[in-house]
């Protein structure tokens, strides 16, 4: 057997594997985890200094843009691992969260689909880019909508505005986690079915 032939043996392993889907979903869930407790003032100093960054760096303000990020990517993976979990095909062009909630047979609110919505955007573009593709420009005044919305409050502070997670916002660590749970337990149920004995 010769390297492409192994390379392409792990590709159908892997993609037809729920549980290589799960396992990278759970580990970006982790590493939003681990971003949503650097965030706070004391740590952010710890932090900077324990990396070497310039003291002006603030992980309060730096995390949130990869924070949802890393939560709409972990979502988009385990909505996937339960497509896969069901036999069938995940989407892999696709990171629109409603639509693969969907699919994977998520029952989303109305809200939390607004929610899916914003961290679609950052898996996009937001998360990565300071702007969207030229063809998608008009997200930007979607996406500001949207946030404006259902999650950051922004305020003035001395020397410019200070934006921070509203108050109680599903997307703060509490209520992503409860999200991502709430898809994780229909996940074990079909590997459950999928594997009786386990």
């Amino acid at each position: 057997m010769n390297l492409d032939e192994t390379y392409f043996d792990d590709f159908i392993r892997y993609s037809e594997s729920p549980q290589a889907w799960y396992w990278k979903a759970y580990h970006l869930m982790g590493a939003a985890g681990v971003l949503w407790a650097s965030r706070g003032e004391q740590r952010s100093k710890e932090l900077v200094e324990e990396l070497g960054l310039d003291t002006e760096f603030s992980m309060g303000h730096a995390f949130r843009r990869p924070y949802l990020l890393l939560c709409g990517l972990s979502l988009e993976l385990l909505f996937k691992a339960i497509v896969v979990a069901k036999g069938e095909k995940p989407d892999t062009k696709s990171h629109s969260l409603p639509e693969l909630a969907s699919k994977a047979g998520v029952q989303v609110t109305k809200k939390e689909e607004a929610l899916l919505t914003i961290l679609s955007k950052n898996v996009m573009w937001a998360g990565r880019y300071p702007v969207p593709s030229e063809k998608a420009k008009g997200d930007i005044q979607k996406l500001a909508s949207l946030e404006s919305r259902h999650l950051w409050n922004s305020r003035e502070v001395p020397g410019g505005m200070l934006i921070e997670l509203l108050p109680g916002t599903q997307l703060d660590w509490e209520h992503f986690h409860q999200l991502w749970k709430h898809a994780d337990k229909l996940y074990r149920h079909l590997e459950k079915q999928r594997n009786p004995s386990s």
